[in-house]
């Protein structure tokens, strides 16, 4: 219901979720979807304000002094953005909005690019590549669609761009 404890993470613009559900795992059995509802490791994405929130099921605890860990998978487009302060808070509890910070060791993860309409492998400029490629393309990929010809056509590539935060600096919520 209205009353009902919610921790929010606010601040993902960008990202890419399909539907409005994500699975939780982790420490996640006692949050849910749901205002009120009664199964847990789901969180709802909240996809007007970028957020993704998870209520704490009716009648649960989280206990205090105790760290718990979630995790959830969100997809970047493959354009690179600049990055936003990502927030945390808590409602129903005394805990303030508190902002994290991207830690150093967040790093570009893998590209994946469907290379169906390309000729794979392609040499652009010496240089031999087996899959799409944004060399001299600003932040878009590309592959070649006729490697054996000196006159080289190319396609653009439809690609999926996977940044991965191995850790991200703790944001601690006190829950009294």
């Amino acid at each position: 219901g209205p009353c009902a404890s919610a921790i929010t993470i606010s601040g993902l613009h960008g990202a890419c979720v399909p539907g409005s559900t994500l699975q939780l795992t982790g420490d996640s059995q006692v949050l849910s979807h749901e205002a009120g509802g009664s199964t847990g490791g789901t969180a709802l994405w909240n996809s007007s304000d970028s957020s993704v929130v998870m209520f704490i099921i009716k009648d649960e605890q989280i206990a205090a002094n105790q760290k718990y860990v979630l995790h959830f998978n969100v997809t970047n487009p493959a354009a690179p953005q600049e990055s936003n302060a990502v927030s945390v808070w808590a409602s129903g509890v005394e805990v303030p909005r508190i902002a994290m910070s991207v830690g150093a060791d967040t790093k570009p993860g893998v590209v994946s690019c469907n290379t169906s309409a390309c000729d794979i492998p392609f040499a652009y400029r010496g240089v031999q590549y087996s899959s799409c490629t944004n060399v001299d393309y600003g932040d878009k990929y590309w592959c070649a669609t006729n490697a054996s010809r000196a006159d080289l056509a190319w396609v653009d590539c439809t690609c999926d761009v996977d940044f991965m935060t191995y850790s991200r600096d703790v944001a601690p919520m006190h829950v009294r």
